[in-house]
């Protein structure tokens, strides 16, 4: 993964590598309907859950809300 790392840095963005390596890759939708991103699966399920909304993880560039 470590090369993966070097030599993503002129092929993908931080974004995408994050989504490549795991980490950080769901977004949870906020009470005015923003999707924010960089969360783990647990910290989206968590906030989603007290914010009454949406979060998603592996399906967030098909979520309606997103």
């Amino acid at each position: 993964m470590r090369n993966l790392e070097r030599f993503s840095g002129n092929v993908i963005s931080k974004s995408e590598m994050m989504m490549v390596n795991g980490g950080g890759t769901c977004k949870v939708q906020t009470v005015s309907g923003r999707a924010v991103g960089g969360y783990s699966r647990s910290e989206a399920e968590t906030l989603a859950g007290q914010w009454g909304t949406h979060w998603c993880c592996d399906n967030c560039f098909s979520a309606s809300w997103t």
